[in-house]
């Protein structure tokens, strides 16, 4: 670590115990208010992955089969795993730091086409997000 990034630390210190105190008081700090949807793409698929580590049950609409029969408690826990599988990936995909399509060559299209991506990972996602938001507790 060079001189310059530890006088910064120095610097800012009182700032982050500020911003350290409003996120233990609030939930979240000034900082995060500056761009809510960077926060949520950095938070979410950490969140989502925490719960299926954590998780001890499934949505009661995963145990039972279409025509009423209950299903097998290991499958219906793996069909909710890929669900939150799948919203974890939809969170990962619309950030542009994470996002696995990379524009190779700065072309007007594949910047439109990954725009395009991230989009529709979005929308996927918060379908997702919707659908199952009362079932994402443990």
């Amino acid at each position: 670590m060079n001189i310059y990034r530890i006088l910064d630390k120095i610097k800012y210190f009182p700032q982050d115990l500020k911003h350290f105190y409003q996120r233990a008081k609030k939930g979240y700090s000034f900082r995060d208010v500056w761009s809510i949807d960077y926060w949520f793409m950095d938070i979410m698929p950490q969140m989502l992955t925490d719960l299926k580590k954590k998780k001890h049950g499934c949505p009661v609409q995963f145990t039972h089969n279409e025509d009423g029969t209950e299903k097998d408690f290991a499958q219906a826990m793996e069909e909710w795993q890929s669900v939150l599988d799948r919203m974890i990936f939809c969170f990962t995909e619309m950030n542009d730091d994470t996002c696995s399509m990379k524009n190779e060559y700065d072309e007007e299209y594949s910047r439109l086409k990954i725009e395009e991506y991230k989009n529709n990972m979005k929308n996927e996602g918060f379908e997702l997000f919707s659908k199952y938001f009362w079932n994402l507790w443990d």
